[in-house]
């Protein structure tokens, strides 16, 4: 019963951001603070003060079945939650979600990786020299390695050591990945949007896309 109640209260949550959604993105896709202010009031009602630091509520499942989805998924919440540490770290909670929903939105894009993983270490490779000087090895005996500077997101392969070094930060990271992959308290915010860089740049590809909105200090796009 428990776990029917559950199910019903995350379908009822995901039903509600989506009506939200459309109301507002109306709004952001012109209005960049509008925008944000939407996010930031949405993502409030997922929080609590204790302590005088804000925190995430209980998810909207059994602690047990959160434990096994934990387990079950490890490799998948590090790499979303790196991606979300190196990428925004220094941006609001409301910043680090937006990223993360940036990699939901390519996985669930057939122009992109299918797994959340995939869709973060996105880019070329190239093979080591140890193996490509043996011609004798087959493929899964051989080793490769991202090109430096040539990912999707940066942090992946820019030859730094990727290693969490601020632990409040990095238990946020956590928190709110798997927020974002066992809860659908977030979906459908960012409007579909699959790329963002920073406001103080100005790439060329951002020319070919719909922008969303300015959240923190990464502007977002769809690519249509």
């Amino acid at each position: 019963m428990i776990n029917i109640l559950s199910k019903i209260f995350n379908a009822v949550t995901f039903l509600l951001l989506v009506t939200f959604a459309t109301v507002a993105f109306g709004i952001g896709t012109t209005n960049s603070q509008s925008f944000q202010q939407y996010m930031d009031e949405m993502i409030a009602q997922t929080l609590i003060q204790t302590s005088g630091s804000t925190e995430f509520r209980k998810f909207p499942i059994e602690n047990d079945e959160l434990e096994h989805l934990r387990k079950l998924h490890k490799d998948t919440i590090n790499c979303m939650a790196l991606n979300i540490y190196h990428e925004a770290k220094n941006q609001s909670v409301t910043g680090q979600i937006a990223v993360g929903l940036v990699v939901i939105n390519r996985v669930k894009d057939n122009r992109f990786p299918s797994t959340i993983c995939d869709v973060i270490m996105q880019g070329p490779i190239r093979e080591s020299w140890k193996t490509k000087k043996n011609p004798d090895l087959n493929d899964e005996e051989r080793m490769y390695y991202p090109i430096r500077n040539r990912c999707q997101f940066s942090w992946y392969c820019d030859g730094k050591d990727d290693t969490p070094r601020e632990p409040t930060a990095w238990e946020l990271a956590t928190h709110i990945a798997e927020k974002l992959l066992f809860s659908r308290q977030y979906a459908g915010m960012l409007d579909g949007a699959t790329h963002y860089h920073a406001d103080y740049v100005n790439p060329a590809w951002r020319l070919d896309m719909t922008r969303i909105s300015k959240v923190d200090d990464h502007i977002f796009y769809r690519w249509d």
